[in-house]
C-alpha cells in the first residue's frame, strides 16, 4: 500500500501574514516580545507544541483569525514585533560595517555540526554541543557574518527522560513532523527543490535538503527519509546518536559529504569551513576529492583544504572520539573514493595519529585536526576544574 504525505498549510488573512513571516524565522527564539505574541494567540497550543509558532498558527480556525483581527491590542503588538523583526533583518550588522572588504570578497562561512539547539520546539540536539552550535548560529546572525550551518534533520531527535509514578526513569523519542516545523525545502538558484545523492557502501542514497532561517543566517538540514531509499537508508537520519558504529559512520558520511554537496547545490560557495567536533570531518575528504576531480594537484588540494578549515573539539580525550576500523572505511567510503587519487592507505592516514600504523583506526577528530590550520577546544584549565 502506497502512503502519500500531504502538507496542509493555513491561509492567513493579509493582515496576519506578518505572523507567518516571523514564525518561519527563528529570530523569535531569542526575542521575548515575539515569544509572548505567539503565546497569546493560543496558550494551550503553545504549551502542547513546546512553544512552536508554526504549530500555533496551524491551530487557528477562521473564527480564530477573526478574533485576532478584532483585537486592537493584539494587532498593535503584532505591528510592533514585525517592526522589530524588519529592522533586525534590514539594518547592517557589525561584520558588514567593520569588514566591508570581506563582504565585497563574498566571504562565506560553512559551519558543520551533528546537532543544533536553536529552540526546544526544534528537537535536533541532545545537550551542550547542540546548544553551543545553536548559540553560534544566533551570534553569527547578530553580528552579521555571512554564514550557513549544515546538520542532519532527525525524524526522532534525541530521547527525552522522565520519571513514572513509581519513580523509575523512562525515556521516549519525540517525532518531528517536518511540515509543522519552521522550515521549508531548500531551493537551488533555479527555484527547484534540492535533493543530492551520496554513495554509501555500494548504494546511492538520496538526501532531501531543507532550509531553516535563523535571523540573518540559514541552517541547512539533511534528510534521508526519502522515497526510493532502502528502509535501512531511510533510517540514517532517524535518530540523533542512535544505532551502532556502522550507523554512526553512515550518519557522518551524510553530514560531511552530502552536506558539502547540498551547500553547493543551493548556490553557496563557502570560503571558510568550520568543523564543530569530529562528526563532520568527512567534508574535508570530499573537498579534496572534488578539487582533484576538477584538475587540482593532490597536495595542493590538501593544502587548500587545510588553510580554509577551522576545527573545534569539545571532548579532547580518546573516549570522546568516533573511531572506525579499516574494514568499515573500506566498506562504506571505499566505493566513493575508488576513482579518486586517494587510495585506502592515504584515506586512513588522515584519521591516524601515525599514518603508517595500520593497527590504528580512523579517528574523526584526528582527521579534523590534520585537515585544518585553525583549531580550538576546551582548555586544560577548564578540564582541571571538572568534577
Amino acid at each position: 500500500m502506497k502512503i502519500s504525505e500531504y502538507n496542509v498549510k493555513p491561509d492567513l488573512p493579509q493582515e496576519l501574514k506578518a505572523l507567518e513571516e516571523i514564525a518561519y524565522n527563528l529570530w523569535w527564539a531569542w526575542n521575548d516580545d515575539a515569544l509572548e505574541l505567539f503565546k497569546s494567540i493560543n496558550p494551550a497550543a503553545w504549551e502542547k507544541s513546546r512553544h512552536n509558532p508554526v504549530a500555533v498558527i496551524g491551530s487557528l480556525t477562521n473564527e480564530g483569525y477573526e478574533k485576532l483581527l478584532k483585537d486592537p491590542v493584539f494587532m498593535s503588538r503584532l505591528e510592533a514585533v514585525h517592526k522589530q523583526f524588519s529592522e533586525y533583518m534590514s539594518l547592517p550588522r557589525w561584520f558588514e560595517l567593520e569588514h566591508p572588504d570581506k563582504v565585497a570578497e563574498n566571504m562565506h562561512v560553512a559551519y558543520f555540526s551533528a546537532e543544533y539547539g536553536i529552540h526546544e520546539s526544534v528537537k535536533l540536539y541532545s545537550g551542550g554541543l547542540g546548544v553551543l552550535s545553536g548559540d553560534h548560529c544566533k551570534s553569527a546572525s547578530d553580528v552579521g557574518i555571512p554564514f550557513s550551518a549544515i546538520g542532519l534533520l532527525y525524524r526522532n531527535g534525541y530521547f527525552h527522560q522522565y520519571l513514572n509514578s513509581d519513580g523509575w526513569q523512562q525515556e521516549y523519542y519525540p517525532y518531528n513532523e517536518f511540515y509543522n516545523m519552521p522550515m521549508r525545502r531548500a531551493l537551488n538558484p533555479d527555484g527547484e527543490e534540492v535533493c543530492v545523492e551520496v554513495m554509501v557502501e555500494n548504494r546511492n542514497v538520496k538526501v532531501n535538503v531543507w532550509r531553516m532561517v535563523v535571523g540573518k543566517i540559514e541552517l541547512i538540514l539533511l534528510d534521508t527519509d526519502v522515497e526510493g531509499n532502502t528502509k535501512e537508508d531511510r533510517q540514517i537520519t532517524g535518530q540523533l546518536y542512535g544505532g551502532d558504529s556502522n550507523m554512526r559512520l553512515k550518519q557522518e558520511i551524510i553530514l560531511g559529504i552530502a552536506g558539502y554537496r547540498a551547500i553547493r547545490a543551493i548556490g553557496r560557495r563557502p570560503t571558510v569551513y568550520h568543523i564543530n567536533e569530529g562528526h563532520p570531518s568527512f567534508v574535508n575528504l570530499e573537498r579534496i576529492r572534488n578539487y582533484v576531480s576538477e584538475g587540482m594537484e593532490f597536495r595542493t588540494a590538501v593544502e587548500v583544504v587545510r588553510k580554509s578549515t577551522i576545527f573545534t573539539t569539545h571532548t579532547p580525550v580518546p573516549a570522546g572520539f568516533d573511531i572506525f576500523g579499516t574494514d568499515q572505511i573500506k566498506r562504506y567510503l571505499g566505493p566513493l573514493f575508488e576513482n579518486c587519487v586517494l587510495n585506502i592507505n592515504q584515506l586512513m592516514g588522515f584519521g591516524r595519529v601515525n599514518p603508517f600504523d595500520e593497527s590504528e583506526g580512523f579517528a574523526m577528530a584526528v582527521c579534523g585536526i590534520k585537515l585544518s590550520t585553525y583549531r580550538n577546544g576546551v582548555s586544560r584549565k577548564y578540564l582541571a576544574k571538572r568534577p
